[in-house]
């Protein structure tokens, strides 16, 4: 932490066009976001979340997803017949716009660094990140590129010496759980939109990771397969302990009606897959086809001083 800190600011959208994109795909911080996320699927292959002990780092990051679930609570959804969209999400948006930075102040300055990192505005940037990660407060949905923007909040706080390698498997069983948690949170109760959503054709209304991250949790697994998952006795009684089951659970809760093979298809595709170590190769695959490269999503992803990239 000897050298000097740049000054932060607000990142910005920078990929406009397909070529822009083309040129990402080819750029150093591609390699540096899917690398980092490489990095926590491999920090928690074949163990469950009970195996993994909650760092000291990610404790504090943990009170910042628990203080916006209050914040929740204390942002009621207004009356509406809406099925999607319930307008007090954009207050909640507005209050971790707002209050999101003094979270981060906090959390910087249980470091020796982070009065450094406060003075250079390293919370503006970071909070950024955090804010955007809960859905857009105009078009009231949520999709991969939120999802994405969490994510891109941890690495900004592992690239700034925060997170450590030793909390990889933490980030994902403690901190990215509890974001998981805190969506599910925000999307029942504000009704967020599926936001870019395949409909049925894709993976799911919402999210991907979990995915990604809980079929590498599975690898190896003694007793599970991916033809697993249509065991309900199984699927409920590890949904709180390996994020894979957890999604499936909550998809055949909100999801009730109809055969899984109707709802889901592609996730019932998966299932025949006959292990999960290609399972997780094949995830890693899509979700580069399907997020990282595809314009709809990285058109909004904002770069800064730390993820940055900009186009020839």
């Amino acid at each position: 932490m000897d050298n000097p800190r740049p000054t932060f600011g607000v990142p910005q959208k920078t990929i406009t066009t397909e070529q822009q994109l083309a040129q990402f795909q080819a750029s150093d911080c591609k390699r540096n976001l899917l690398g980092f996320i490489l990095s926590l699927q491999d920090g928690v292959q074949g163990k469950g979340r009970s195996r993994t002990q909650c760092t000291a780092n990610c404790t504090y990051i943990i009170a910042i997803t628990d203080a916006i679930s209050k914040w929740v609570d204390q942002t009621p959804p207004l009356e509406s017949p809406q099925r999607y969209g319930n307008k007090a999400f954009t207050t909640l948006q507005q209050r971790i716009v707002d209050s999101g930075r003094e979270l981060i102040r906090t959390l910087l300055l249980t470091k020796p660094f982070g009065q450094e990192l406060v003075d250079s505005h390293a919370d503006l940037e970071i909070n950024t990140y955090l804010s955007q990660s809960f859905g857009d407060p105009i078009r009231i949905d949520y999709g991969t590129g939120h999802e994405l923007n969490f994510i891109s909040f941890l690495l900004v706080l592992f690239c700034l010496g925060y997170l450590e390698d030793t909390d990889r498997a933490a980030m994902i069983h403690h901190i990215f759980w509890s974001y998981i948690t805190l969506m599910r949170k925000i999307q029942t109760t504000y009704r967020l939109e599926p936001a870019g959503s395949h409909g049925v054709w894709g993976l799911d209304d919402y999210h991907f990771l979990p995915f990604l991250f809980g079929a590498s949790e599975l690898i190896g697994h003694d007793n599970y397969t991916p033809n697993s998952i249509h065991d309900d006795f199984a699927v409920q009684r590890e949904a709180n302990e390996y994020l894979y089951f957890h999604c499936i659970d909550f998809i055949k809760k909100v999801k009730s009606s109809g055969h899984f093979g109707e709802h889901s298809p592609m996730l019932n595709d998966i299932s025949g897959v006959p292990n999960w170590g290609k399972v997780s190769t094949g995830l890693i695959k899509m979700y580069q086809a399907e997020v990282l490269n595809k314009l709809p999503v990285m058109k909004h992803f904002l770069f800064g001083t730390v993820i940055a990239f900009t186009p020839s």
